[in-house]
């Protein structure tokens, strides 16, 4: 009886150790298992995640700063030989504010439909003294002879719903992902300005009136770029000013920049 009790004991003594032998571990980081068996051999894996993609996205409050320019048809110099429709870029802005940009995505993620209300301020800074007269049936352009201007610009805000085709390289890692979109960017004209200061004066004047741009407009619209660093374009589809009401100036918008705030 002694003797299986010393038996028993010594088998009890080495069980752990025999078990800790046929030990398998297996370290789990981005991407990659570590397998170390009980030779301590050590063999990689890679693992896919299994985590699944949310269907909708949100987020609210992007922006884009860029540039707003015309484009006119042809040749509208006035009978001086001045074009009324020359700009002083830097000074033509175009900032949008997207109140909300959700993104409706397939199960990997890839691709995508991007949807949201934005609101779209467009500057359009003039480099000569000239003035659109307001409240008229047709637009109808001022020269000012002698006039020096250091602040002349017509600016209209639309409210808009852009509806764009989105893809994405890496959905997963939006810091280090290709990003492109393109779709339709539709929206309503809340009201414009125009706003003048002489050179010397201090006061603005300012007068509110729709300056016979068109009520609708809808553009093209195009996003890239990789990461955070991301750039638009947009493309007028119909003309700055309505068609019955252009005095023959035809008009398209382009707008491009930089989105300041991706999605």
């Amino acid at each position: 009886m002694k003797n299986l009790f010393v038996t028993l004991f010594v088998a009890l003594a080495f069980l752990p150790a025999s078990e800790a032998q046929d030990t398998t571990i297996i370290y789990r980081s981005t991407g990659t298992d570590t397998v170390v068996n009980r030779h301590q051999e050590t063999s990689r894996y890679n693992y896919v995640s299994r985590k699944r993609t949310r269907i909708i996205r949100e987020r609210w409050g992007l922006l884009d700063l860029g540039i707003s320019f015309m484009d006119p048809r042809e040749n509208y110099s006035l009978a001086n030989g001045i074009d009324p429709f020359e700009q002083r870029l830097i000074k033509s802005t175009n900032v949008n504010i997207h109140f909300l940009r959700a993104r409706l995505q397939g199960r990997n993620g890839n691709l995508g439909l991007n949807f949201g209300p934005s609101l779209e301020i467009f500057k359009y800074f003039f480099e000569n003294p000239i003035g659109l007269q307001s409240n008229q049936p047709e637009v109808t352009i001022d020269y000012f002879d002698g006039e020096n201007y250091d602040k002349n610009r017509l600016t209209a805000t639309y409210l808009t719903f852009p509806l764009m085709l989105s893809y994405q390289s890496n959905p997963r890692r939006p810091d280090n992902t290709f990003h492109i979109a393109f779709g339709i960017d539709a929206g309503l004209l809340l009201g414009a300005n125009y706003k003048t200061r002489l050179s010397g004066e201090k006061k603005n004047t300012k007068i509110k009136d729709n300056y016979n741009l068109s009520q609708w407009r809808a553009d093209l619209r195009v996003e890239f770029g990789i990461g955070p660093v991301q750039l638009y374009g947009a493309m007028g589809l119909n003309d700055l000013f309505e068609t019955d009401q252009n005095g023959g100036y035809e008009i398209t918008p382009f707008s491009f920049g930089f989105i300041l705030l991706p999605f």
